[in-house]
């Protein structure tokens, strides 16, 4: 008998496990390719979530934030109830490692903060894939006039942005583009290409290797 109530709560759970898979299923792949472009490691499915926050996410800032934003960006997928609780731990860690980075920015799959503190994106930014930011950054939006929709950059696939620098108004920053520490870019940025500088200068053009970049796409993942 006691045999039998254990395998039907087994049942349940794993039935219970299943909705929550098919309904945050796009929420775990995108923390599957952070932790992935961060650590290398392949084999995180939707049942090893558990394993990553008992490993690291104790242990490395950067990583709890992007983990907290994740489930901040998806938190109108949960009930109204776990949706708020998710806002309001998100506005606490955000406080306390010093990143502002409304839950609303749209920011593409393997995302990295290797350094929190003093990280500022504005809303209105839009930003692609295997992007990687360090501290003192600013990501913003140009002065507008009163009453005009505020105009931030767009940021291609593949964009590291070293610490101190300043991207700022309504420009267009290419695919593998590195932006050096404390460099102030102002105007569009074409792909391949280093900027540094006060204004930037664009040093030299190559193209970038992305480590950790090879992630399961997410049809692979979903079969792991």
């Amino acid at each position: 008998m006691k045999d039998t109530i254990v395998n039907i709560i087994k049942k349940i759970y794993k039935i219970i496990e299943n909705r929550l898979y098919r309904k945050h299923c796009e929420l775990y792949y995108e923390i599957y390719t952070d932790y992935f472009r961060r650590y290398g490691d392949d084999k995180i499915s939707y049942r090893s979530i558990k394993r990553i926050l008992k490993d690291e996410y104790y242990g490395e800032y950067g990583f709890r934030f992007v983990l907290w934003y994740r489930f901040a960006q998806h938190a109108n997928e949960f009930s109204s109830s776990v949706r708020n609780k998710i806002l309001n731990q998100y506005r606490r860690v955000s406080l306390d490692y010093g990143v502002e980075i409304d839950d609303g920015t749209e920011i593409g799959k393997g995302f990295i903060v290797w350094h929190t503190n003093g990280i500022v994106i504005n809303r209105n930014a839009v930003i692609g894939d295997n992007f990687e930011i360090l501290q003192q950054v600013t990501i913003g939006n140009g002065s507008t006039k009163e009453g005009e929709k505020e105009l931030a950059p767009c940021i291609g696939n593949n964009v590291s942005i070293y610490a101190g620098a300043k991207v700022v108004g309504n420009i267009r920053i290419g695919n593998n583009v590195s932006i050096g520490a404390n460099a102030v870019v102002i105007k569009d940025i074409p792909e391949n290409c280093t900027a540094v500088g006060v204004p930037q200068k664009i040093i030299h053009a190559q193209e970038k290797e992305v480590t950790n970049g090879n992630y399961l796409s997410f049809e692979e993942w979903k079969k792991l």
